[in-house]
């Protein structure tokens, strides 16, 4: 695993406790979420890691910048609570 996915699986590890308590879920299914998550992290670094070998890693790299930081951006921001 690279970095990245020690990161991810780190922030999702992290956040099980209250995505268990909030979803109600049983510990099972809250741990089948973060194996899910965990290989849908490392299928996409392979198919994404083959295509900068094909157009380039440096287009790879922006289109994901372009692509990821609006969502990141927004998850970000502070909610209006009523």
């Amino acid at each position: 695993m690279t970095f990245m996915e020690t990161l991810y699986g780190t922030i999702v590890n992290v956040a099980l406790p209250t995505m268990q308590a909030e979803l109600g879920v049983g510990a099972t299914q809250i741990q089948l979420v973060a194996s899910v998550f965990l290989v849908v992290t490392c299928a996409f670094l392979l198919v994404f890691g083959r295509l900068g070998d094909i157009v380039g890693k440096v287009r790879v790299f922006q289109a994901g910048e372009r692509t990821g930081r609006p969502p990141a951006l927004l998850a970000g921001a502070p909610r209006q609570t009523c």
